[in-house]
């Protein structure tokens, strides 16, 4: 008996806007990877980017409370 795969769901708003992009760190310059997110109410940057980049991470007292497009908090965001 073959497992038949479930159909490969589309995203409902057509494919991600990645683009990719320069950031300046002082003289230091890096072409990254950018997913454009209109309803962003702030920039953020993936912790393994950061430190790939040597970009130095603070830590917050409180945590910020970050949430996805759903209102959904995202764990382990805020933090830094």
């Amino acid at each position: 008996m073959r497992e038949e795969k479930a159909p490969v769901k589309k995203p409902k708003g057509g494919p991600r806007p990645v683009i990719s992009m320069r950031l300046l760190i002082g003289t230091q310059d890096h072409q990254v990877r950018t997913l454009l997110d209109t309803s962003c109410s702030i920039p953020l940057i993936n912790q393994k980017t950061a430190k790939r980049l040597g970009i130095a991470l603070q830590k917050h007292d409180q945590m910020i409370a970050i949430e996805n497009f759903t209102g959904q908090t995202v764990e382990g965001a805020g933090q830094y």
